[in-house]
C-alpha cells in the first residue's frame, strides 16, 4: 500500500514536471514572423485533419523556418476528429500574416507561435507508464514469494 501512494505521489510530480519542461516557451524570447503556409492536412484515421502552418522569422542575422504551433507532451496533437475545429485554428494564421514567434534563446530553429500548458491529464501518462510498469513488477515480485513459500 505504501509503494502504491508513494507511486501516485511521484506520478503527480513527474506531471509537474512534465507541465513545467512545455510551459517552458512562455519564458522564450519573442520575434515577429511570417505565415508563409497555411492549410488542413487529412491524415485519415480517428483525428485525422491536422494543421500545418510554416512560418520564417529572423534571430541574430538568421532566417529560420519551422511548423510548430505548440509544444505538447507525448502524442498529444492540434489534431482533431472534426474539419472544422481545425479550420478554425488555421484561419488564425493566413500566409503573409505577421505573428509573434517565441524561440528557444539555445536553440533558436525551435520556436512555437503558441505557448499551452498541457493539463494535468495531458502530462500524466508519461509518469502513469513508470507507475504501472513498478506495480507489474511488485505484484510479479509478490507472486515470486507466495509460490516460494508454498514449495
Amino acid at each position: 500500500m505504501v509503494l502504491l501512494i508513494g507511486i501516485f505521489f511521484w506520478g503527480l510530480k513527474v506531471a509537474e514536471a512534465t507541465r513545467a519542461t512545455f510551459t517552458a516557451s512562455a519564458d522564450w524570447p519573442v520575434v515577429t514572423g511570417t505565415i508563409i503556409e497555411s492549410r488542413v492536412v487529412d491524415r485519415g484515421g480517428v483525428e485525422r485533419y491536422c494543421p500545418f502552418v510554416r512560418y520564417a522569422y529572423e534571430v541574430g542575422g538568421t532566417v529560420f523556418h519551422a511548423s510548430r504551433i505548440a509544444l505538447l507532451p507525448g502524442d498529444s496533437s492540434l489534431c482533431s476528429r472534426t474539419q472544422q475545429s481545425t479550420i478554425q485554428l488555421v484561419a488564425n494564421y493566413p500566409v503573409d500574416r505577421r505573428v509573434p514567434v517565441h524561440y528557444d534563446p539555445i536553440e533558436p530553429g525551435r520556436s512555437v507561435l503558441e505557448v499551452r500548458k498541457p493539463t494535468w491529464l495531458q502530462a500524466f501518462p508519461q509518469s502513469a507508464y513508470i507507475g504501472i510498469f513498478a506495480l507489474v513488477v511488485a505484484a510479479i515480485r509478490q507472486l515470486v514469494r507466495v509460490s516460494s513459500k508454498r514449495v
